[in-house]
C-alpha cells in the first residue's frame, strides 16, 4: 500500500474542499465534541481552532476510517457540511492517504507528529 502526503494551502477566501468518501468516518480535533463523532457524509460540524471558546483539549488533527489523516502544525477552522470537509488555515495542512484504516491513520499521525524525547537516566 502506498502512502501519499500532500501539503495543501488555503486562505480565508478559498477554503480547501476535501470530499468525504463513501463509508468514511472522521474523528479528532476536539475531545469535548466526541458525542458528535464520527463525522460522515451528511454531518454538520464546525471547529474553529483560531478562536477557541472551550477549555477542552483540541488539536489540528483528524483521522479517518479510510486511512486518511488531516493535520497541521498550526490552527485551522474545519466545517463539515454535505459530503465535504472545508478547511481554512493561515499556513498549510497535510492530507495523507493510503494508510490501513483508522488504526493505520492513527499510527501515521503518532509517528509523524509527536516526537518522543529521551527518558531521564
Amino acid at each position: 500500500m502506498m502512502i501519499t502526503v500532500n501539503e495543501l494551502t488555503t486562505n480565508l477566501k478559498q477554503p480547501l474542499q476535501i470530499e468525504i468518501l463513501t463509508g468514511e468516518e472522521w474523528y479528532g480535533g476536539d475531545i469535548f465534541a466526541g458525542s458528535q463523532y464520527p463525522l460522515t457524509k451528511g454531518s454538520s460540524y464546525k471547529l474553529d481552532l483560531f478562536h477557541l471558546e472551550t477549555y477542552n483539549q483540541v488539536a489540528p488533527a483528524f483521522v479517518s476510517s479510510k486511512g486518511r489523516v488531516l493535520t497541521s502544525q498550526t490552527p485551522f477552522s474545519l466545517t463539515v457540511s454535505g459530503d465535504r470537509l472545508s478547511v481554512v488555515t493561515q499556513d498549510h495542512v497535510k492530507l495523507v492517504a493510503g494508510n490501513d484504516g483508522l488504526k493505520g491513520s492513527q499510527q501515521w499521525l503518532a509517528q509523524h507528529t509527536f516526537e518522543l524525547g529521551s527518558l531521564p537516566p
